[in-house]
C-alpha cells in the first residue's frame, strides 16, 4: 500500500539506557576498543533508527485519504448547488 513520505527527523531515546548498551557491547567482547564518545555515538544512531522506524509506523496511507478529499469535494459541490 502507498504511503505519505515522511518530512523532517524523528529521534525517539531506546529504552534501555546507554549504561545497558555499555554492557552489552561488553558481553559481546567489543567494549574494549570504545570509549564513550564511541558509545555515545552508537546509542545516538540507535535512537536514530528507532525514531525512523517509529515515523515509517506512523505513515498514513494515500487511499483512504484521497478517498476522504474525494468525498469532501463532492460533498462541498453538492452543497454549492
Amino acid at each position: 500500500m502507498v504511503r505519505f513520505p515522511t518530512r523532517g527527523h524523528s529521534i525517539a531515546n531506546p529504552v534501555r539506557e546507554k549504561a545497558d548498551l555499555t554492557h552489552v557491547l561488553s558481553e559481546l567482547h567489543v567494549a574494549q576498543s570504545m570509549d564513550d564518545r564511541v558509545v555515545d555515538e552508537i546509542y545516538s544512531k540507535l535512537a536514530f533508527i528507532i525514531g525512523k522506524w517509529f515515523a515509517e509506523q506512523e505513515r498514513v496511507e494515500v487511499e483512504p485519504v484521497a478517498s476522504a478529499l474525494l468525498r469532501m469535494a463532492k460533498n462541498l459541490s453538492e452543497a454549492n448547488l
